[in-house]
């Protein structure tokens, strides 16, 4: 995914640029248009929040994860109303809501089958939504003492999140890589043309876009093709 975001075609502007001023550009695109999303919150903020629900929320859940196998490495019950289970069931509640929303909107919005993508990313949610639905119906076997029903669910909880993380690199997950990179290469190349250290484009036509089209090129008329903007 670095290569296919043409990150490692930027190389060029590190040395224009310096080790210092790209790496503040790669924390702003870290925090400001990956885990920020910033772009989407501009553009529609019910938007933002639904993804917000489901990134922020399985963000949780994986730290929540890594905090009670510190802290609990035996995986015992822990008591419903103790800080971290009440912080692990927000996050699942957070990915089960917005999930659904994303679900229902795949049914009732006539724009969201691009005609591509479309059978892919609902598995995607379907199984994000399972692995949700699983883990909650784990715990409540759990604290209402059915012990019989508690290994198969977790089994089907277990399967179903390792077949989310095998999944990953072809579904909606990629973009928690590709994003930073395409977005970080625009974001150079923006600081290259503001401050005219390169006379290759005067400005980046379009996120990604300038690279995009330089491999496309290269493709059809060579290496050594060269593209070149002008107003």
């Amino acid at each position: 995914y670095v290569k296919w975001s043409a990150f490692l075609d930027g190389k060029k502007y590190f040395k224009m640029l310096g080790v210092r001023q790209c790496l503040r550009i790669a924390l702003g695109v870290l925090f400001g248009d990956t885990l920020g999303v910033k772009s989407v919150y501009k553009k529609d903020k019910w938007r933002f929040f639904i993804h917000g629900c489901i990134a922020y929320g399985f963000l949780g859940l994986i730290i929540a994860d890594i905090l009670i196998a510190i802290i609990n490495p035996e995986r015992a019950a822990m008591p419903f109303l103790s800080p971290l289970k009440i912080f692990v069931n927000l996050c699942g509640v957070s990915v089960l809501a917005g999930v659904s929303v994303v679900i229902w909107r795949f049914f009732t919005d006539p724009y969201e089958n691009n005609g591509v993508t479309f059978f892919g990313d609902l598995i995607f949610v379907v199984l994000l939504f399972i692995v949700i639905v699983s883990g909650f119906v784990t715990e409540a076997t759990r604290y209402l003492k059915f012990p019989s029903y508690t290994q198969p669910i977790y089994f089907l909880h277990i399967v179903s999140v390792v077949t989310l993380l095998a999944t990953a690199p072809f579904t909606r997950f990629v973009h928690i890589l590709s994003t930073f990179f395409l977005v970080l290469n625009t974001r150079l190349a923006e600081r290259v043309a503001e401050l005219r250290l390169s006379c290759e484009f005067g400005e980046e036509p379009a996120p990604g876009r300038h690279f995009k089209s330089t491999r496309i090129a290269k493709d059809l008329f060579g290496k050594d093709t060269k593209i070149r903007y002008f107003p």
